[in-house]
């Protein structure tokens, strides 16, 4: 439908096309231009790639997190991990360290020393659980929105949270 002009009620007169809003199927017919910081979900992003590209970018935040505080504890002083095995390297000792303390395993080997590096630790364990809530969150969202493709009420609850 297309007419030479319409005034709209704002004292202006709009000489583009006239469309639907809504298309006669049910689908709306309103298109983004742009980019927004709200259209960037990486949440999102994250449910809706494949298993295999999920799985690689989890385990590589994982081993990336855990070399980060190994440097932290390494740039504090290898000296404040006590029990520290002699025949490991520093950035050995100091990554499984980082491993064992962001997983909440923490054997008891290897323990911080001082404020510091106790501080570090105490951050990365709480970094580990709000990282392993997350992670249990996608995967449950990715299995999820995978498995309820059928229509189901949490299929369409994920979907409508997705940017058009």
């Amino acid at each position: 439908m297309k007419q030479e002009s319409f005034d709209p009620g704002l004292t202006t007169t709009f000489s583009g096309e006239l469309r639907r809003t809504i298309n006669r199927d049910g689908s709306f017919n309103v298109h983004r231009k742009g980019l927004r910081w709200r259209d960037v979900n990486l949440y999102l992003k994250l449910i809706d790639t494949t298993w295999p590209r999920f799985l690689t970018i989890v385990a590589v935040a994982f081993v990336a997190i855990n070399v980060l505080f190994a440097y932290l504890y390494i740039a504090l002083g290898i000296e404040h991990l006590q029990g520290a095995e002699p025949e490991m390297s520093a950035f050995v000792n100091a990554f499984f360290f980082s491993v064992h303390t962001l997983t909440t395993v923490g054997y008891g080997n290897v323990f911080p020393r001082g404020f510091g590096a106790n501080a570090v630790a105490a951050l990365e364990a709480t970094t580990g659980l709000m990282l392993f809530a997350l992670a249990t969150g996608l995967l449950y969202d990715h299995k999820c929105a995978e498995q309820c493709a059928d229509g189901s009420e949490r299929a369409r609850a994920v979907d409508d949270r997705r940017p058009r």
